[in-house]
């Protein structure tokens, strides 16, 4: 099974990614190895191509972006997707907006919580399967 991330960050998407998928994978030393394949974008236009283009099991949201920010994105993502899993990276969190976008996750200043929550879906994923 392979879980697909698309990292949508104005700022540093590769970086992040290169990040995550090392974080990702010391998170998850000790248990069995999942394909887990991390994608970039670096605004909201690009990620809602992205999304019609594949099919994502998370999407990982920057909510301070220039043009489309992280809000409008996810409103549009799904409703492209209503099925879609959202976890964001925004020190707004308390703000109504970012919190009506329907995150599963919100780690503004680590992203082990958005790891760990990978991890527990493809256990649960998994589980599923069998």
């Amino acid at each position: 099974m392979t879980i697909d991330v698309l990292v949508v960050d104005d700022m540093d998407a590769k970086d992040l990614c290169e990040s995550m998928r090392a974080d990702f994978e010391l998170v998850n030393e000790s248990r069995p190895k999942k394909d887990v394949r991390f994608h970039e974008s670096h605004d909201g236009q690009d990620a809602i191509k992205k999304v019609r283009e594949r099919s994502y099991d998370l999407v990982v949201l920057d909510f301070q972006m220039p043009g489309m920010d992280g809000y409008e994105t996810a409103v549009k993502l799904r409703e492209i997707r209503p099925d879609i899993v959202l976890a964001g990276n925004s020190v707004y969190w308390y703000h109504d907006s970012v919190k009506s976008a329907g995150l599963v996750v919100n780690s503004p200043h680590s992203i082990y919580p958005i790891l760990e929550y990978i991890s527990q879906h493809i256990e649960e994923s998994a589980e599923a399967e069998e």
